[in-house]
């Protein structure tokens, strides 16, 4: 899958995009199963993905053209990273082990973001990454108790840790983070991350 104009993105573009599929996804995975949640801070965090993928995608607008954005959720840290690498079916996870699966994706999220607050070369994209910061915090607040009261949070929180492992260590050079390896980026974007990352042998 590639860009569709004749701009070549940046690390940084390809980052915020991948920021924008994976609050997308997310929205639409609440959207579907908690649209009617009883608890107001789970429809807080619903609107705030929401949010979020809108902010993401303004963001691209802004230093893409339309025509280079991709609207494919298999760019998602979800589709990506958690099903094409670690073969969970993340569309249909169960509605009970949500908050261990949203838990451990969201914690991961909040370090990727740190990352490129630090690392990025994208100033407004850093910028959008500090409001969402601020907000994740929250979404982390809301689901850590009950996740970790799970049985199959240990599974996820484990599997995260191999599939960013797995990543580093095919992407990285020692000098050279994976985040700033543009081959990274096309991989991902090309779904080919799984090709080159096995975490379940």
């Amino acid at each position: 899958m590639d860009n569709k104009g004749n701009k070549k993105m940046t690390n940084d573009d390809y980052y915020m995009n991948h920021v924008y599929m994976s609050e997308y996804w997310l929205w639409q995975y609440m959207l579907k199963h908690f649209n009617n949640h009883n608890n107001p801070r789970w429809l807080k965090q619903l609107r705030d993905e929401k949010k979020h993928s809108a902010m993401a995608r303004g963001a691209l607008r802004k230093c893409i053209p339309d025509d280079d954005i991709i609207t494919d959720t298999s760019i998602s840290i979800e589709k990506a990273m958690f099903e094409s690498i670690g073969k969970l079916d993340v569309d249909n996870i169960p509605v009970d082990n949500f908050p261990a699966f949203v838990y451990v994706v969201e914690r991961r999220a909040c370090m990727l973001f740190k990352a490129y607050v630090r690392k990025g070369t994208n100033e407004y994209y850093k910028k959008m990454t500090k409001r969402l910061l601020h907000d994740e915090a929250d979404h982390l607040d809301i689901h850590k108790q009950s996740a970790q009261q799970l049985d199959v949070y240990e599974y996820y929180y484990e599997l995260d840790k191999k599939i960013w492992k797995g990543i580093s260590e095919t992407y990285s050079d020692g000098k050279t983070a994976f985040f700033d390896n543009t081959q990274y980026w096309k991989d991902l974007f090309a779904n080919k991350l799984k090709d080159n990352v096995n975490v379940l042998c």
